[in-house]
């Protein structure tokens, strides 16, 4: 009898999983529908406050034509390659899966396969977004404030003005730190004012940049539902069928307990959101609009040691309203192309340098040293080389400052991670061993003139030359 019972025990162990596994997935299956629509291509970097860069993801977000975004959950390492890879980027078309479904309730995307990626049509039949982010000109930013049914953004349309356009006196703000970053060439604009379309008594109107919506959504339903409550109601208030036609970028700012971490954005699009307090600091605004402009994370240290790179914006963010005051890495800059103009390209067919490299809160336009140094790599990623002189708008740089910074990326064109490889101070070299068949890269740094904003390097792929030999080969800023 004890053997039957046993028996009937080990039986029951084994089926009631299964049979809770199979009423989890009927009740799943019940909130499932099936997706039929095309949707393009996103890539979202959500950002975590400095103890818990651990946390750091990357999310798959298909953005239908109304502006709307669903997560297609897939296994995060393999999104992670493909990102690398390039076979992901924002803008492509995403081709899904015959067995796709979506969850309205938890705006997410399943599927049986991984979904594939075309490029993008261009003309009218194509998304209406940009192929490539735009880093100069003028730009248009709207902020947005939310009300849900249970909790509000806690700062007030004025803040946020003040935060991001200076519009309350606030010195130093999001537009006045990219205007000085890019010596005037990239320019951010209030979005146009406006009243709602539909509602003449509705209480959403768009002033100085600024406006707040109301959704029929709580925070405990997450971010991803009020995300696109906020979207839809932006779209019917304005009578526009995507928020990005009220402005080139568009910021919100969710209410306090909708989600953990500081904000995430999305890559080369349109779209940042913020957690509450955080749609006001400097820092999370610059580092989250710049991933819109196409920027990856600066990382240092062992596995990628995310957000760790100190020097500039796209590290860790800072609970600061005004502050730290300081740009980007080498290998965003050159990215940037603000300071073209004082680029310098080394390679095996040119591969020495020695003289100064100039900081680069100097005007790029007028005729000087280097204010960056790329370093060409063909077996692999570019090395970036800048001295980051820690004054003027660039006084609050955390880490190297005064220094001859190293960075390592990939080809200063497309979106990258850098990573901060050497802080190098005067008499201090770097080197890098089998840098292109064989040979040796030496960076090493002879002197640092705070006063006068220069360092004095010399650069040499393989062996060192004696001498200069030119002024091309020897900048010491003398004719």
């Amino acid at each position: 009898m004890k053997l039957v019972q046993s028996a009937f025990v080990l039986f029951l162990a084994g089926i009631i999983p299964s049979l809770i596994s199979s009423l989890q997935l009927e009740q799943k299956s019940r909130k499932l529908k099936r997706w039929r629509k095309q949707c393009v291509a996103l890539v979202q970097d959500r950002q975590f406050e400095a103890e818990s860069e651990s946390k750091r993801t990357s999310e798959l977000i298909c953005e239908i034509d109304s502006g709307e975004t669903y997560t297609v959950m897939v296994p995060n390492q393999w999104l992670l390659e493909e990102i690398e890879k390039g076979n992901i980027r924002s803008g492509l078309i995403m081709k899904m899966p015959k067995n796709t479904f979506f969850n309205e309730e938890r705006a997410e995307i399943d599927m049986m396969d991984l979904p594939e990626m075309a490029s993008a049509p261009v003309g009218p039949e194509g998304p209406q977004r940009r192929e490539l982010a735009v880093v100069e000109g003028k730009l248009t930013i709207l902020v947005v404030r939310v009300v849900a049914r249970d909790s509000e953004t806690t700062r007030s349309e004025e803040d946020l003005a003040n935060s991001v356009f200076g519009a309350n006196g606030q010195a130093v703000n999001m537009k006045s730190q990219y205007d000085s970053c890019s010596h005037g060439k990239l320019n951010f604009e209030r979005a146009d004012s406006r009243d709602s379309y539909y509602y003449s008594n509705s209480k959403t109107k768009i002033r100085n940049g600024v406006t707040t919506v109301y959704v029929d959504t709580s925070t405990g339903q997450g971010d991803s539902v009020m995300r696109n409550a906020v979207t839809a109601k932006l779209n019917s208030e304005f009578d526009v069928s995507k928020p990005n036609q009220l402005a080139d970028l568009v910021m919100y700012c969710l209410p306090p307990g909708t989600f953990s971490g500081v904000a995430y954005a999305y890559i080369d699009s349109w779209n940042s959101i913020y957690n509450d307090e955080w749609c006001s600091k400097l820092s999370a605004q610059m580092h989250e609009v710049g991933h819109n402009l196409n920027l990856g994370h600066s990382n240092e240290g062992e596995n990628n040691g995310s957000y760790k790179d100190q020097s500039g914006m796209m590290g860790y963010s800072y609970f600061e309203e005004a502050g730290p005051k300081m740009c980007f890495n080498a290998a965003k800059l050159w990215q940037l192309g603000w300071n073209n103009n004082r680029h310098l390209t080394l390679s095996s067919s040119n591969p020495n340098y020695t003289g100064n490299i100039a900081g680069f809160i100097d005007n790029p336009d007028t005729p000087g040293s280097p204010m960056i140094i790329k370093i060409d790599d063909p077996s692999g990623e570019d090395y970036f080389i800048n001295f980051n002189v820690k004054a003027g708008f660039n006084s609050g740089t955390i880490e190297g400052g005064n220094e001859v910074l190293v960075i390592r990326a990939g080809d200063g064109i497309n979106y990258s991670e850098s990573q901060l490889k050497a802080k190098l101070g005067a008499g201090s070299s770097y080197t890098v061993q089998d840098f292109d068949d064989g040979k040796t890269l030496k960076v090493e740094v002879n002197s640092i003139n705070v006063q006068d904003r220069i360092a004095n390097v010399r650069i040499c792929i393989g062996e060192c030359p004696p001498a200069c030999s030119s002024d091309a080969q020897c900048d010491d800023s003398d004719d």
